[in-house]
Order: C-alpha cells, then structure tokens, then sequence
C-alpha cells in the first residue's frame, strides 16, 4: 500500500493543492523556496538546524525516480536519510538520492559523512546551486508515523525536487530530495468546505 495519498502535484497545480489542504502564506512560502532551505528553516524556527543520521547507504536508482533525474535506471547512487532538527525538536525527515555519475567525488565524500544538512554542506564549499521540478504529495501520517518515528497524525506534507549545479567541466551535483514536514512545522490540515 503506497503511503501517498494524493500523486506528487506540480507546481502548475500548487495553488490549487495548497487551497485544498489549506496552507498558511508563511507555508506556502517555505514549500516553495528556492534557495537554501536550512536558512529559511533557521529563520523560521530562530535556531540553528543540524542534522540527525538515519541512514547512509548506497544504492541502485529506481526507474521512476531515474526519469526524474535524467539519469539511467539502476545507476549507483548515495542515498542518506538524515531529520532535520533543532534544539532537540524534528522537524523535516529528508531523504536524498545522490547519483555517483554526476555529483563531483570530493562533494560525495562531504555528503556522506551526514553530519551537515546538504545544503550547508554546499554553502560552506562555496556551490551555489538550482532547485526545478518541485514537487508535492500528502502522506498518510497513520501509516507513515512509526517509520518516522513520530506520533500517528491524520496525514504529512511532502515535497520533492532535483537540486544540482553544473558547470563548463560537467556535474558538480545532481540530486532528488524528497522532504516530509511534521505537523508542528507545516500542518496538512484539509480546508472546511463553506456550507452555503
């Protein structure tokens, strides 16, 4: 059983899915950044965002999520799993999927240490990088909160993107990074329907 409740929703269609689970402003523009988003996530929360290592293994990319990177199916990849977290506090379960054939190898050794957010890591080796197809979903948070090791809640946010850097001499990165926000972070609260 997929433990998506809605399929991953584009950004064409973001108004709309935000409307719908009844996103705040200030959510939807953390959804949305663009940027590094453990400044924005520092600046939300008022405190410093490290990192807690699940796990760091590597792997072979699945055809789906090949497509989405453009890259061939199977290829070797670094996939970490690390929650974000402040003051003792999770806050996003991120999982990256790194593929070995365009991510620089001095940057693959610094990312899977996993002791830094990814993109601290890229900010403090000077990388200024590209996030595009961004994505969201809801997640069954009944099903999904022992994996993650949270209190069951009706449902989870869920966002996923490609973020890389590439330059005149090929790929510095590569990546997919698939975020899941825990309720006291960003709510999935569906909206109340108005009755007339």
């Amino acid at each position: 059983m997929s433990p998506f409740l809605t399929e991953w929703q584009g950004a064409k269609s973001f108004a709309t899915f935000a409307e719908n689970i009844g996103l705040s402003l200030e959510d939807k523009e953390m959804l949305v950044s663009v940027g590094s988003f453990t400044l924005d996530l520092e600046a939300r929360v008022g405190a410093e965002v490290g990192v807690e290592l699940q796990a760091i293994r590597d792997c072979r990319i699945r055809p789906e999520l090949a497509a989405y990177l453009g890259v061939k199916p199977f290829e070797r990849a670094l996939e970490r799993d690390v929650w974000l977290v402040s003051e003792g506090a999770r806050l996003i379960y991120a999982r990256s999927v790194i593929p070995h054939s365009c991510t620089d190898r001095d940057l693959l050794t610094l990312l899977s240490s996993g002791d830094r957010p990814i993109g601290r890591i890229l900010g403090d080796e000077g990388i200024d990088f590209s996030k595009d197809s961004m994505e969201f979903a809801v997640i069954d948070g009944q099903g999904q909160a022992l994996e993650f090791g949270l209190e069951p809640t009706e449902r989870y946010i869920a966002r996923r993107y490609r973020l890389f850097k590439r330059s005149s001499e090929g790929w510095i990165i590569n990546a997919s990074v698939t975020e899941v926000f825990t309720p006291s972070l960003i709510s999935a609260t569906p909206k109340a329907r108005e009755s007339n």
